[in-house]
């Protein structure tokens, strides 16, 4: 998957869904020890860090 895909995705999506999509990058990153899985995951866990600094519903 592109980058700017996860970056599109994750400002929309809930606290929910981002962390069941840092689950699943994180099985990914494992599995296949890919950079781009890896980069993904990183993108993933920073929205959920400004999502739970800002957004706190």
């Amino acid at each position: 998957m592109e980058l700017w895909k996860i970056h599109k995705f994750c400002t929309t999506a809930s606290l929910n869904q981002l962390y069941d999509i840092e689950k699943k990058l994180e099985r990914l990153s494992r599995l296949q020890h890919t950079t781009n899985a890896d980069k993904a995951l990183e993108i993933v866990k920073e929205y959920i860090e400004l999502k739970k600094l800002f957004d706190e519903g």
